[in-house]
């Protein structure tokens, strides 16, 4: 029993110190590129690499919460290699035709970008050009994420991140070279699909060593997709609710103000976000244990480990938040220059915003893992749309840090609260049912 635990927190440590790894390669290229892109291409075409990213982002969207449904419903059915086929087949057919109606919708942008997106026409042509690069890289992305998903759902986080490390610095530090040499967001987005291509092709062939799965679209199951589609629309209400959540201010921002004003703000957020990223990798790599404790329908278990994790995010999380609050300012001085004009109260709204978006997100982390996320993907769908409609309000009396203000309460009303709500809830019935079925057992 000793060993068998011993080697359970080999793994974790293991599993948690490559995603540190990872976001480590990942915020070193952020923290030298962002510098170089707003000093080299300036604001505004900084601004468009940011609205361009935020389109996208909502273009992936459209896998319906599929990937993530394929990702909880695999370890039921891995040893079993005909169900396992179905499966695959079943979602990355699906994926499929999802990408060639998503193509008929990036036409239509394409073509009408200047209608869609408020661009100078000084760089229409760029952010065409652009934006087909973004489209064919989320494309790969999309069936990418398939694959992914196995390695995660059969606890090989290692060799995903392995790969996601190498991923991430070979397009990071290509990005770096480009954005040195050229004064176009247009190489850097064509390099980003070329190294998205290539480590597609690299995770397909890992996950051959991991499980057998044969690619063969006969074996496409109705059945499969029905079972698949309600858990899966409710994983993809959730994206919603959090890409509206994270994103939608870069539009509203080019709307109300300008492409010129989305770089400083982005920034401004991205310093909180990276902290809130590292912070909630704590919990994230104990999802797998989450499913599989889920799945032995041991609550007892979950309670204690959830609680456990969400002591240690309040603990490792409040001294961050703090620091950000009081030297926010003095952090962006000293990585992009003191000729930029950075907006005090965001960052601290931003910093409060960390806090509680840490903690929720544990318990996100676990409800998602336990598939009691119906309710929760609801109440985020409502957070998106107050967090619209109170930023466009409270912009028209604080200007951008209304927009922050927005965020932060529209949280605050939502998942703030409701998450640990709803956790709490199905798990203190659990037990008590399990106590009664002892009990009458017992009789």
């Amino acid at each position: 029993m000793f060993r068998k635990y011993t080697r359970q927190n080999i793994r974790y440590v293991k599993q948690l110190g490559s995603n540190y790894v990872q976001m480590l390669a990942n915020y070193l290229i952020f923290f030298f590129l962002t510098p170089l892109m707003l000093n080299n291409l300036g604001q505004e075409q900084y601004g468009l690499w940011l609205l361009l990213s935020t389109v996208i982002l909502y273009f992936s969207l459209s896998n319906f919460g599929l990937a993530t449904s394929f990702g909880v419903h695999l370890p039921k059915v891995k040893d079993n290699k005909l169900e396992t086929d179905k499966l695959l087949n079943t979602v990355l057919f699906t994926l499929l035709c999802i990408s060639v109606v998503a193509s008929l919708f990036f036409l239509l942008l394409e073509y009408h970008i200047g209608f869609f997106l408020n661009i100078s026409d000084k760089y229409k042509t760029t952010a065409q050009i652009s934006l087909l690069f973004f489209f064919l890289t989320f494309l790969v992305t999309l069936l990418g994420s398939i694959f992914d998903n196995i390695l995660v759902a059969t606890n090989h986080l290692l060799t995903k991140n392995v790969i996601e490390t190498l991923k991430t610095i070979l397009i990071g530090v290509m990005s770096i070279v480009l954005v040195k040499y050229n004064t176009s967001i247009v190489p850097i987005a064509v390099s980003n699909f070329v190294f998205t291509l290539l480590f597609f092709f690299i995770t397909f062939y890992s996950c051959k060593k991991v499980i057998r799965y044969k690619v063969n679209f006969r074996m496409f199951d109705k059945k499969v997709l029905k079972n698949l589609f309600i858990p899966s629309i409710h994983y993809f209400l959730m994206g919603i609710a959090s890409l509206l959540v994270f994103y939608s201010d870069n539009i509203l921002i080019s709307r109300l103000k300008g492409v010129e004003y989305i770089g400083l703000f982005a920034i401004t957020y991205r310093l909180s976000d990276v902290c809130t990223k590292v912070l909630t990798k704590i919990s994230v790599t104990k999802y797998p244990k989450v499913i599989l404790l889920s799945s032995q329908q041991d609550y007892r278990g979950i309670l204690k480990l959830h609680n456990r994790l969400l002591l240690v995010n309040i603990a490792v999380t409040l001294p961050v938040c703090l620091v950000l609050f009081f030297f926010g300012k003095d952090i962006l001085v000293l990585w992009l220059g003191a000729k930029y004009q950075y907006n005090v109260a965001i960052l601290r709204i931003f910093s409060i915003f960390t806090f509680f978006m840490v903690c929720a997100q544990n318990t996100g982390t676990f409800i998602g893992g336990l598939g009691i996320h119906k309710r929760f993907a609801y109440m985020g769908m409502a957070e998106a749309f107050l967090n619209v409609g109170l930023s466009y309000l409270f912009f028209q009396y604080f200007d951008l840090t209304g927009i922050a203000l927005g965020t932060l309460c529209a949280h605050l009303l939502t998942n703030g609260w409701f998450g640990y709500f709803e956790f709490y809830r199905f798990i203190l019935r659990k037990l008590q049912s399990s106590k009664h079925d002892l009990a009458m057992s017992l009789n």
